[in-house]
């Protein structure tokens, strides 16, 4: 969106973002309630960490063997994120 509006200043994006407006705003309310959007990091969901490992275990021994990344997620925290590291070298919270 940034790029089209440098090439034209008066560009109507109502059009690029038609559909859109839940999305909006969820994430208005994401960050209002969140600080990780501002600190550009995620926030792991809140649970004992031997139940997260049971988790990930669980994922681990079922994973395809053509496989990049993934990520499991409950409302929007995320449980457990699995990457190759060999395809991915490292998951930014950007990505996530």
């Amino acid at each position: 969106m940034n790029a089209q509006l440098a090439k034209k200043p008066n560009l109507d994006i109502k059009t690029s973002i038609a559909g859109l407006e839940r999305t909006m705003d969820m994430m208005c309310e994401v960050s209002q309630k969140s600080p990780s959007v501002f600190l550009q990091a995620f926030q792991p969901l809140r649970m004992p960490d031997t139940t997260r490992k049971i988790i990930e275990k669980a994922i681990e021994t079922n994973l395809p063997k053509s496989f990049a990344c993934g990520m499991i997620v409950s409302s929007l925290n995320p449980i457990a994120i699995f990457t190759d590291p060999e395809q991915v070298a490292e998951m930014k919270p950007q990505d996530i």
